[in-house]
């Protein structure tokens, strides 16, 4: 492809990712539970607070609650997605599609979660740039992974899975490369993949280059049992004795909760167990 018909496409597809943000937020954004709950527990708006707050030039801090609305959802990720496919972008491309949004949309209305209210703001160009540079589109994709999802998997998991990838940012090393392309290969029928795809992301990321993935994810599984059972063991010791007994006996009181380790020790067993049949090491 000549220089210039290839400046002229991404010239289009990033006019086309413009649009595609105008119209979303031509809908109306959605105010989520989570920026309520900031908005409130460190401003003090409630949701009656909240419109004349954000409308309030005076208001310092409403920047900091507008970047949190206009932070991009999984329906802004996705829409843009499909644009961000075989082509790489860079920062002048970034800029196109700021500029083109700061000249077309001067307002957004917000829209509070199973409430009928809703009112307008205006945005700014640095909201607006917070908006795109939060999608992350200037990012490289690891083109042997993203491969393997395409060969692999459907193109709504694809997609998905390479979200959590530019959203991570992650460089993965040739083994780390080679394991998930195996985890995709034999885990890509079963239910949870998405779920089981972002918690491999998460592990290979905290490993050191001393120890091989498999070894790794055998060795969280033991961490993770222990913590399941130490976890137990407080429970049965908090419902025998007191909590102020167990703090002045300096009991370890466990951070996370059960739920939480027995869910993420559940996904992991999938991937060592049931996808890749890893086998622990024998002792001597």
């Amino acid at each position: 492809m000549a220089e210039e018909d290839r400046k002229n496409m991404m010239a289009r597809k990033c006019d086309d990712i413009a649009e595609q943000l105008r119209e979303i937020m031509g809908d109306g954004l959605v105010i989520s539970e989570d920026t309520l709950f900031f908005a409130e527990s460190t401003y003090g708006l409630g949701v009656e607070e909240l419109e004349s707050a954000l409308t309030d030039p005076d208001f310092e801090d409403g920047e900091v609650i507008l970047e949190l609305i206009f932070f991009p959802d999984q329906r802004i990720r996705s829409a843009v997605e499909k644009h961000l496919v075989d082509s790489i972008f860079s920062s002048e491309h970034e800029k196109r599609i700021i500029k083109k949004l700061v000249r077309q949309q001067k307002s957004v209305r917000l829209m509070l979660p199973d409430a009928e209210l809703s009112f307008n703001v205006f945005t700014s160009e640095s909201l607006l740039g917070c908006l795109v540079e939060k999608l992350y589109i200037c990012r490289s994709m690891d083109e042997q992974i993203c491969a393997v999802l395409d060969q692999h998997v459907s193109p709504d998991r694809a997609q998905s899975a390479r979200i959590l990838l530019r959203c991570r940012g992650d460089r993965f090393s040739d083994t780390s490369q080679h394991f998930l392309c195996k985890l995709i290969e034999k885990g890509v029928d079963n239910h949870d993949f998405d779920k089981l795809f972002d918690l491999s992301l998460t592990l290979l990321a905290e490993r050191t280059r001393q120890m091989s993935a498999e070894a790794y994810f055998l060795e969280q599984k033991r961490v993770w049992t222990d913590t399941l059972n130490n976890i137990r063991k407080f429970i049965r010791k908090r419902d025998q004795y007191s909590m102020e007994y167990l703090m002045m006996q300096r009991y370890q009181v466990p951070h996370e909760s059960e739920e939480a380790v027995l869910s993420r020790l559940a996904l992991l067993t999938i991937i060592t167990d049931d996808v890749l049949s890893l086998q622990p090491k024998e002792e001597p």
